[in-house]
Parts: structure tokens; sequence; C-alpha cells
């Protein structure tokens, strides 16, 4: 006849289970917690490169609308463009410089404007903004 186990037996048997148990729970939130911190600055770094984008978009149409409204040729205002940077006057991004090109047969002149964020590593391509804009003929 099967004797069950006391149930002293039973108690010495499961000691530690539990211990173990929370063990593994704890390890499983930490890994899910780590997760989600990770995901919190990766939605930081994209927040702070739309703003960047954001920027340089508006930096593209000041350039343009100073040459709508002044008529002045792209040549003269590439360089206006880098003294407005060099002294912050435009708000781009940080470390930016824009470029205006000349424009085409059909009159149409590309802005660009790139920069370098400071947290981007040196081996990584820099940002850009590139727009073209229709500029009548004075």
């Amino acid at each position: 006849m099967n004797k069950l186990p006391s149930r002293s037996r039973r108690a010495t048997a499961q000691a530690g289970f539990t211990l173990l148990e929370t063990l593994v729970a704890i390890v499983i939130f930490s890994i899910g917690l780590l997760g989600v911190v990770g995901l919190q600055a990766r939605s930081i770094q994209f927040s702070v490169d739309g703003e960047d984008r954001n920027r340089a978009a508006l930096m593209a149409d000041g350039i343009v609308a100073t040459m709508w409204g002044n008529n002045i040729p792209s040549a003269s205002l590439d360089a206006a463009a880098r003294t407005a940077l060099q002294t912050g006057a435009t708000g781009g991004p940080q470390n930016a410089t824009a470029t205006v090109g000349a424009p085409d047969a059909d009159g149409v002149i590309e802005v660009r404007i790139t920069w370098r964020p400071p947290s981007r590593p040196a081996g990584d391509p820099d940002s850009a903004y590139t727009t073209k804009v229709f500029i009548p003929a004075p």
C-alpha cells in the first residue's frame, strides 16, 4: 500500500521554488523595462531629428522669401545665406550650411540646407533638406 508523503516532505520538495519563480519574473520584467527605455530614447532622437528638419525647411523658406522679395541674384543670396547662418539669425539647425544653386534654363533654383547633429557619429552622412523653387526673372 502506497502511503502519501507527509506534509513536511512535500514542503521540502518545493522549498525555494517560489524564490526561483520570483527571480525569473524579475528578469523578464527587467528586460521589458529596458526595451521601453530603448524605445523612449529612439523616440526622443526622432523628435530632435524632426525638429531639425522643420528648422531646415523654415530656413529654406526664408531664403526663398528673401529672393522673391528683394530680387537678389542667386550668387549674392548664397553669400547672404552664409552670413545669416554664421550670425544665427535664421534659426536653422545647429551647424547648418546653406547653398543656393544657379537658376537652370527653366528658372528653377535649388536651395540645399545641410547639417550634422551633435549627437551623430563622425562616420554618418550629414542630414540634408533640398527644395527647388521657380524664381521669375526680374
